[in-house]
């Protein structure tokens, strides 16, 4: 299993006050591009949290599965997949003094290939990102040895917040998963050091953040294409966050969270694509 972290100073984000809206959309291949599209899953929703034994509303989210197929004319041994996903994360009520939030905290993304006899060709965004990048390639390999040796390389856009984003990957067990850290809220201290406030956290935490994970794939032709959102323990979704300081001295500061993780498991034949999804949401 390795590790790596992508950093860069958040891009393209919005201004402070602005009203936040949801910025992803799916990702539409150019008309004379070799990727034909068999199946795709959008979801949009009202993100809540539980502070103080009151039911909140946070914000809303937005989160997507695209599958396609490379339209390769027969070369190459398998069937070559793109998985493009999308999750995003929208704050509409955040506020902060002696509190802070809600914001959030971390958005996650998972993948887990199913199908024997798969492997993952290339995924992004790998940690070779420049720190000041806010998108990556892929399918270049797709035009390499092993590979059906045609062109079908692509852009996808992503903005890697100031905390970072980190990548796990294990090839032999067909998994990867993505960590984007989008940071807290600082705490203001007295001259005896007690917390007496809170600093607000980046703008990026506080706003809106998509993290747009792609994912090539080679399946023996002929096999289905089978994946999950399930990776060793990763999640795929997005944890929010809103802080207090408790009573007391010396003072602490006491979190309360809400965890949303959108678990898909896909099937798809290179017709078309089966979709089962659930979300599993707690608080803590």
């Amino acid at each position: 299993m390795s590790g790596q972290w992508i950093g860069s100073r958040a891009a393209g984000v919005l201004a402070a006050g602005a009203v936040v809206t949801l910025l992803s959309a799916l990702p539409v291949p150019a008309q004379d591009s070799p990727w034909d599209s068999i199946g795709t899953k959008r979801t949009t929703g009202t993100t809540e949290g539980s502070f103080e034994g009151d039911k909140q509303t946070a914000g809303s989210y937005a989160e997507s599965v695209t599958v396609y197929l490379l339209n390769d004319g027969g070369n190459g041994e398998g069937d070559w997949y793109r998985i493009d996903m999308s999750i995003e994360s929208a704050i509409s009520k955040f506020r902060v003094g002696g509190v802070c939030g809600w914001f959030t905290d971390t958005v996650n993304a998972a993948f887990s290939l199913k199908t024997s006899g798969g492997e993952i060709w290339e995924y992004g965004p790998p940690g070779t990102i420049s720190s000041r990048s806010t998108g990556y390639s892929m399918g270049f390999k797709l035009n390499s040895m092993g590979g059906p040796k045609m062109a079908a390389d692509y852009s996808v856009s992503q903005t890697v917040p100031d905390a970072g984003i980190k990548v796990d990957y294990n090839s032999a067990a067909g998994r990867v998963s993505w960590k984007a850290a989008l940071g807290d809220c600082g705490v203001k201290r007295g001259t005896t050091g007690d917390a007496i406030g809170f600093k607000n956290p980046p703008l990026i935490a506080r706003n809106s953040f998509v993290l747009r994970p792609s994912i090539l794939v080679m399946v023996p032709e002929g096999k289905k294409l089978e994946f999950s959102t399930e990776a060793n323990g990763a999640t795929n979704g997005i944890v929010l966050t809103k802080s207090k300081i408790a009573s007391g001295y010396p003072s602490k500061i006491k979190d309360r969270k809400a965890i949303y993780d959108f678990v898909y498991t896909v099937s798809c034949s290179t017709k078309s694509c089966t979709f089962n999804r659930t979300v599993n949401y707690k608080t803590k």
